[in-house]
C-alpha cells in the first residue's frame, strides 16, 4: 500500500527518468512460486482521485507479462507501460484521450539468443480520443521529394515577392497564397476517435476505428506492417454508413491527400454531400502507396474542368484506383449529373458527365462524355462549350454579328485524349437542335424552327437532318461544312468570349438540299444521264418525286472562296416517289399507285421502299439498279399480295420462269416474296438471275405436267433460297381429297453431277382411286394400280419421303420445283426421265376399296404400314404389315386379316409372311413369296391353309337349300403373277355337313372355284385331292359320301377349253359282306355303276351304264335307298 515506483528508460547507455507512480496492489504467487498474479491501482502524483487499474500475470521463468489496463488517459503514465515502438507511434500521431488496454502481453528477448527479439501484443480500445494522420503515410517517396523541391522554390519566390532581391511582380504576389496552400503538408487531425488498435512486434491492426475530420465521420480498418510512416500498409477509409460526408468549398486538407484524390477534386471541384470509400495500399517499405476508392455524390455542386459550367444538385460517383491491366492509376466517372444555374433559363437542364481518365500521370489518357437535356443558348453555356462548337454555331450566322443562331436543344460532348506524351486532345460535340433560328453561311436561306443535329469535330461540322418547313414549302439540309483552319485553343472562358474567331473565308460544303413534288416529266428526264433516262422511259415510270439534292465539292476540285463554283460541284438525289405508275412492255402490264423512297446517284438508283398496285394486287419492294457499262443490273426485294396469274405476267418472266409456269400450269391468285439479282430481260434476254422466292397461295389451282393431277384450293408456303426449296405446310384438294405436303429440296444444279434431293412429308385423305389419280402416278405405280383394278377411297401419310433425282433431271426441275412445289404433293419423274431413288415410311388406309388380285376383293377396310427404299426405279427394300378389319373376298366375308411384308436388300423376292385372318367363319393362314426379276415375268409361290370355314359361304350357294357344313382346305402353288397358265400346285379339300351339293376348290391366292355336279341329292362328306397345272385342275381323288352311299372318282376341269371330264364309281356301305359273293358283287357294282361326266363346265353331261344297258344320274346313285334323305 502507498507504494511509489520510479520508472525510467535506458537508451544508448543513458538512463533517463520518466516519472513516478503511486500504486496500491496485490501480488499472489502460484503454487511453486513460478507465476505471480497481480492487480494494481494507481492515483499518480498529479491527482488524488482513483486512477488506472492494472491486472495480470507475471512469469518468473520467461519474464512474460500478460496484463489488462483500464481507465487510462493517454499520458506519460500509460506511455511508460507500452513497448517503445507503440509508445513512439502514438507520440508521432499525437494521441490524447481516454483508452483501455484489454490485452497487454510482453515477452522479453532471450538473453541466450543475441538475435532474439522481444515479443508483445497490445490491444487498445479508444474512447473519444484525438490523433493525427501524417501525409507521409499515404504519399509516395517521389511525391514527397517533389513537394520538398517545390517548397524550396516557393521560398525563393517568397523572397522575390517581398522585394528582397528585386521589386515584386503583381502576378507573383497573387500566386503566393495559393502556392503556399498547395505545397504545405499539414497533418490531418481526427477527433472523437473510437475503435480498436492491436500492436505487435510485427505491426498494427486497425479495427473499426472511427473519427471526425472537419466534423465528417469516417471509419478506418486495415493493417500496417511496421511502425515507420513508410511501412507497408493496407488500410480502408470510408465515410460512415450512418451519415454522409460534406465537402466544403475549399477543404483545408485536400492538398495533403494522395494525388489520386487531388486529381478527382481538381477535375470537378466538388462541393456538397457525398460518401467516400478509399483503400490505401503500400505493398513494400518506402514504396509508392496505391490509393483506390470511390466518391459518391449525394447532393452537390461541381464544375467540370472541360466544361466550365457550374452544375448544382449533382449526383453520381467517381471511382479511382489501380488498373489491373496496366498497373497504373485510373479514374472512372459514373453517371455524374446535375442541373443548371438556378437563376438562369437552364435551371431544369440536366448536365451529365461520365467516362474515364487513365493513367493518372502526366501522360494521362482521357475519355469523358458530357451530355445535357434540353437547354437554350444562354451566353455562359455557349462560352463553356469547346472552341470547335462555337465555331460550328457561327455557320448559322452569315453576317457574323453574334446575334444568331438562336436555338434550344441538347448536346453531348466527347472529350478524348489518348494516353501518351503530349498527345492531342479530341473534343467531339453533338448538338441536337429542337428549335433554332438562323441561316447557313454557305446557303443563306433564312431558317426558322430548325431542328436537327450538328456533329462538331475539329475543323468541320456534320449537319444531320437539319430542316424546317415554312408555309407549304419545306427545306432540309444535311451534310458537312469544313473550314481550312481554326484558331489555337483558348482555355479561359473569358478569353474565348473576348477573342471570338472570325468565320473562315475558305469553306468546303457538302450539303443535301431537299425539294418536294417534282413531276417525272420531260424536264426531269432530260436532267438525267442518257442511260438512266432510257431505263426510266422503258419502265414507263411516272408520278411525283420529293427530291433531296446533295450539293458538295468534288474531291478533285480546289478550294475556292465561293462554295457554289459550278465546275467544282457534284450532286446526288434522295427521292420519294408518290402518285406514280409504271407501264412496262408497251403499257400491257400496268402498275399504279406507286410510292416509295429512292436514292439516285451517278452510279445507281437505290429503291429503299416502293409500293404499288397491279389491279387488286398490292406490290411492295426495295432494291437497287446499277448501270455497269451502261447496262441496267437489278437487285430487288419485292412482295406481291393478291397477284393474278395472267398472260401479261407470264410475258414478264425470264425463260426459266416461263418453263416453270408451263410445267405447273397455275391458275388463280398468290402472294409472292421475291429477291432478284441480275440483268433485266429488257436489255439482255439471256440473263441468268439469282432469285430467292416465297409463294403463298390465296386461291390457286394447278396441274403439274410431271404429276398431272389437278389440285385446287392450294394453301401453304413455298420458298426457294440459297439453292434450297422449302415446302411449308402445303395443303390442297382434289374433289373430296385433302392433301398435305411439307419438306425441303436441294437442286443439284443444271451443270452439276449432284442429284436433286427432296426430304418430304406427304399425307392425303379421302383420295378417290379413279382414272385421274392413276394417270397421275409414276409409270410403275400407275401400271400396278391399273392391273389391280384399284377402286375406292385411299388415305396415306408419308412420315418419311426422301427422293433423290439424278443429275440429268436436277437442272430441268430446279426452277420448276421452286414454283410448282406449291401445287403438287410430290414431284415424281415423268416417263422419259431417269428413275429417282426413294426412301419412305408410309401409312396407307383404305375404306370400302376394291382390288382384283386374281380374285375380287371388295369393301376393303385396311391399314398398311410400310418402310422401304427404291433404287433405280425398283423396290430395293421393304418392311411392313397389313391389317384389315373387314373385307369381301370374291363376295365372301373376311375379317381380322393381317400379314407381314418383307423384302431384303439385294433380293428380288418379297415375302408376305404370317398371313392370318378369318374367312367365312374359318381360320385362314399361310404365306406368299413374290419374285420380281429384272428380266421376265413376276412370279409367286404360296402356301395357304383354311380351317373350319362355312361351306355355304365358301361355295357362295345362293339357293334356298339349307346347306350346312364346314370346310378345311390347303394349297401349295407357284406361278407367274399375270399368267394363270403358268401356275403349278397341289391342294386338298375336306368338307362335312348336310345338304351339300358343291365342293369348293382353292386354286390360287384367295381364288376359289366350285366342283359342281348336276345333282339333286346332297352329300354329307366330301374330299378332294387335286393338282393345278395352268388352267387345268386334275382331281386325283374325289370322294362323296351320303348316309348309305359312297361315290369315288377322279377327273379334270380345264378352264382354258371350258371342258370337264370325270369318272365315278359307287358303293353302299350297308350291303352285306358274304364270302366270295361280296367280291363278285363288288366287281359287278364297279362295272355296272360306273358314272361318267363329260361336257362343258357350264353344262356337264352325266351318264351311268353297264354294257350300255341303263343310264342314271349321280343324284340317283347318291340317293340310294335312304328314304330319310
Amino acid at each position: 500500500r502507498s507504494a511509489q515506483v520510479d520508472y525510467s528508460e535506458i537508451r544508448d547507455g543513458d538512463q533517463k527518468s520518466l516519472g513516478s507512480l503511486a500504486i496500491e496492489g496485490r501480488l499472489s504467487p502460484s503454487e511453486g512460486g513460478e507465476r505471480l498474479s497481480f492487480e494494481m491501482q494507481s492515483r499518480g502524483f498529479a491527482s488524488e482521485a482513483v486512477g488506472p487499474v492494472v491486472s495480470g500475470v507475471y512469469s518468473r521463468h520467461t519474464g512474460q507479462i500478460t496484463a489488462r489496463l483500464d481507465r487510462f488517459e493517454f499520458g506519460r503514465d500509460v506511455r511508460s507501460m507500452l513497448p517503445a515502438e507503440v509508445r513512439k507511434w502514438w507520440e508521432l500521431h499525437g494521441l490524447s484521450g481516454r483508452l483501455n488496454v484489454p490485452v497487454l502481453k510482453f515477452v522479453p528477448s532471450n538473453r541466450d539468443d543475441p538475435n532474439g527479439k522481444a515479443r508483445f501484443r497490445v490491444e487498445m480500445e479508444l474512447d473519444g480520443v484525438t490523433l493525427t494522420a501524417l501525409p507521409q503515410e499515404w504519399l509516395g517517396r517521389e511525391e514527397l521529394d517533389l513537394r520538398s523541391s517545390a517548397r524550396r522554390s516557393y521560398r525563393i519566390l517568397q523572397t522575390l515577392s517581398e522585394g528582397v532581391i528585386a521589386p515584386p511582380r503583381a502576378d507573383a504576389v497573387r500566386l503566393m497564397p495559393s502556392l503556399n496552400e498547395m505545397l504545405s503538408l499539414e497533418p490531418v487531425r481526427l477527433r472523437y476517435v473510437s475503435g480498436r488498435f492491436v500492436f505487435t512486434e510485427e505491426g498494427i491492426e486497425i479495427d473499426h476505428v472511427g473519427g471526425r475530420i472537419e466534423n465528417n465521420l469516417i471509419t478506418l480498418n486495415g493493417r500496417i506492417d511496421g511502425y515507420s510512416p513508410t511501412a507497408p500498409a493496407d488500410i480502408q477509409i470510408a465515410s460512415s454508413p450512418a451519415e454522409h460526408l460534406f465537402i466544403p468549398a475549399a477543404p483545408k486538407y485536400i492538398e495533403s491527400m494522395p494525388h489520386q484524390v487531388r486529381e478527382v477534386y481538381e477535375l470537378f471541384k466538388p462541393q456538397g454531400t457525398c460518401d467516400v470509400a478509399l483503400r490505401l495500399h503500400r505493398p513494400s517499405f518506402g514504396a509508392r502507396p496505391e490509393v483506390s476508392g470511390s466518391l459518391s455524390i449525394i447532393d452537390g455542386n461541381f464544375v467540370f474542368e472541360k466544361f466550365v459550367y457550374p452544375v448544382r444538385k449533382a449526383t453520381g460517383s467517381v471511382v479511382f484506383g489501380r488498373d489491373e491491366k496496366t498497373g497504373l492509376d485510373r479514374l472512372d466517372i459514373i453517371d455524374l449529373k446535375g442541373y443548371g444555374i438556378a437563376s438562369g433559363p437552364n435551371a431544369e437542364t440536366t448536365v451529365t458527365v461520365s467516362g474515364s481518365v487513365a493513367p493518372l500521370t502526366s501522360d494521362m489518357g482521357v475519355n469523358i462524355k458530357i451530355a445535357t437535356t434540353e437547354f437554350v443558348n444562354e451566353p455562359i453555356i455557349v462560352a463553356a462549350l469547346p472552341l470547335d462548337v462555337q465555331q460550328a454555331l457561327r455557320i448559322f450566322d452569315p453576317e457574323q454579328t453574334g446575334e444568331f443562331p438562336k436555338f434550344s436543344g441538347r448536346f453531348t460532348c466527347d472529350v478524348v485524349r489518348p494516353a501518351g506524351y503530349r498527345t492531342k486532345w479530341k473534343i467531339h460535340t453533338d448538338i441536337f437542335l429542337t428549335d433554332a433560328t438562323g441561316a447557313f453561311a454557305a446557303f443563306p436561306y433564312p431558317l426558322e424552327h430548325v431542328a436537327g443535329k450538328l456533329e462538331v469535330r475539329e475543323g468541320y461540322v456534320d449537319i444531320v437532318d437539319v430542316g424546317t418547313k415554312q408555309g407549304a414549302s419545306s427545306l432540309s439540309v444535311d451534310g458537312r461544312v469544313s473550314w481550312a483552319k481554326i484558331p489555337e485553343p483558348v482555355t479561359s472562358t473569358t478569353a474565348i468570349a473576348a477573342s471570338r474567331p472570325a468565320l473562315p473565308t475558305i469553306v468546303t460544303p457538302n450539303l443535301k438540299i431537299t425539294a418536294r413534288n417534282v413531276p417525272i416529266d420531260e424536264k426531269f428526264l432530260s436532267a438525267l444521264p442518257p442511260d438512266r433516262r432510257a431505263w426510266f422511259e422503258k419502265v414507263g415510270l411516272g408520278g411525283l418525286l420529293d427530291i433531296d439534292g446533295r450539293v458538295f465539292r468534288k474531291e478533285t476540285a480546289s478550294f475556292a472562296d465561293s462554295p457554289d463554283a459550278a465546275s467544282s460541284i457534284g450532286h446526288a438525289f434522295d427521292i420519294k416517289l408518290h402518285d406514280g405508275q409504271a407501264l412496262p412492255i408497251d403499257g400491257a402490264y400496268a402498275i399504279t399507285d406507286l410510292a416509295g423512297e429512292l436514292q439516285l446517284t451517278e452510279e445507281r438508283l437505290v429503291l429503299t421502299s416502293v409500293t404499288g398496285r397491279r389491279g387488286s394486287a398490292d406490290i411492295s419492294g426495295r432494291g437497287s439498279i446499277t448501270w455497269p457499262e451502261n447496262r441496267p443490273h437489278v437487285a430487288v426485294n419485292a412482295a406481291v399480295k393478291g397477284l393474278v396469274l395472267d398472260a401479261p405476267l407470264y410475258a414478264l418472266l425470264p425463260a426459266k420462269g416461263q418453263r416453270a409456269w408451263d410445267e405447273v400450269q397455275p391458275e388463280g391468285v398468290v402472294d409472292v416474296d421475291l429477291v432478284y439479282a441480275g440483268d433485266t430481260k429488257l436489255t439482255n434476254p439471256d440473263v441468268s438471275p439469282q432469285m430467292d422466292l416465297t409463294i403463298r397461295p390465296r386461291q390457286l389451282a394447278a396441274t403439274v405436267k410431271a404429276v398431272p393431277y389437278r389440285l385446287e384450293d392450294i394453301a401453304g408456303t413455298v420458298t426457294f433460297s440459297g439453292g434450297k426449296i422449302s415446302l411449308n405446310d402445303l395443303t390442297a384438294t382434289h374433289g373430296p381429297a385433302e392433301i398435305r405436303l411439307s419438306g425441303s429440296g436441294t437442286p443439284g444444279g443444271e451443270n452439276s453431277d449432284r442429284p436433286t434431293v427432296w426430304d418430304l412429308k406427304l399425307a392425303a385423305n379421302r383420295v378417290s382411286a379413279d382414272a385421274a389419280f392413276k394417270k397421275a402416278l409414276p409409270t410403275a405405280l400407275s401400271e400396278l394400280a391399273t392391273s389391280l383394278k384399284l377402286n375406292g377411297t385411299v388415305s396415306f401419310d408419308f412420315s418419311k419421303l426422301l427422293v433423290s433425282l439424278p443429275s440429268t433431271r436436277a437442272g430441268a426441275l430446279a426452277t420448276t420445283v421452286a414454283t410448282s412445289a406449291v401445287t403438287a404433293p410430290a414431284s415424281m419423274p415423268g416417263e422419259q426421265a431417269p428413275s429417282p431413288d426413294v426412301d419412305f415410311s408410309v401409312k396407307v388406309a383404305t375404306a370400302a376399296a376394291a382390288i382384283d388380285v386374281g380374285v375380287q376383293l371388295t369393301e376393303v377396310d385396311s391399314e398398311v404400314d410400310l418402310d422401304g427404299t427404291v433404287r433405280d426405279g425398283r423396290l430395293e427394300e421393304l418392311r411392313g404389315g397389313v391389317r384389315s378389319t373387314s373385307l369381301q373376298i370374291a363376295g365372301r366375308p373376311a375379317s381380322a386379316f393381317r400379314a407381314d411384308l418383307l423384302k431384303s436388300s439385294g433380293s428380288n423376292a418379297m415375302r408376305i409372311a404370317d398371313m392370318r385372318g378369318t374367312l367365312a367363319g374359318g381360320e385362314l393362314a399361310g404365306e406368299v413369296e413374290l419374285d420380281f426379276p429384272r428380266i421376265g415375268p413376276s412370279r409367286y409361290a404360296l402356301n395357304l391353309i383354311l380351317r373350319d370355314a362355312d361351306v355355304k359361304t365358301i361355295a357362295a350357294d345362293a339357293s334356298d337349300r339349307e346347306v350346312k357344313g364346314r370346310m378345311t382346305a390347303s394349297l401349295a402353288m407357284e406361278g407367274n403373277w399375270s399368267d394363270n397358265a403358268s401356275r403349278r400346285g397341289r391342294g386338298d379339300v375336306s368338307v362335312s355337313g348336310k345338304e351339300m351339293y358343291k365342293i369348293p376348290l382353292v386354286l390360287g391366292l384367295l381364288q376359289i372355284t366350285n366342283l359342281s355336279l348336276p345333282i339333286t341329292s346332297p352329300f354329307r362328306e366330301a374330299g378332294v385331292d387335286y393338282s393345278v397345272d395352268g388352267q387345268r385342275v386334275t382331281a386325283e381323288r374325289i370322294a362323296l359320301r351320303s348316309k348309305d352311299m359312297l361315290m369315288q372318282g377322279s377327273g379334270t376341269l380345264d378352264f382354258d377349253t371350258k371342258r370337264v371330264r370325270m369318272s365315278f364309281t359307287t358303293d353302299n356301305p350297308k350291303w352285306p359282306k358274304l364270302p366270295i359273293v361280296s367280291d363278285i358283287v363288288q366287281g359287278a357294282k364297279r362295272e355296272l355303276l360306273k358314272i361318267k361326266v363329260r361336257g362343258t363346265l357350264e353344262e356337264p353331261k352325266v351318264s351311268a351304264s353297264a354294257m350300255n344297258t341303263f343310264t342314271t344320274t349321280v343324284d340317283e346313285v347318291l340317293r340310294g335307298d335312304d328314304k330319310d334323305e
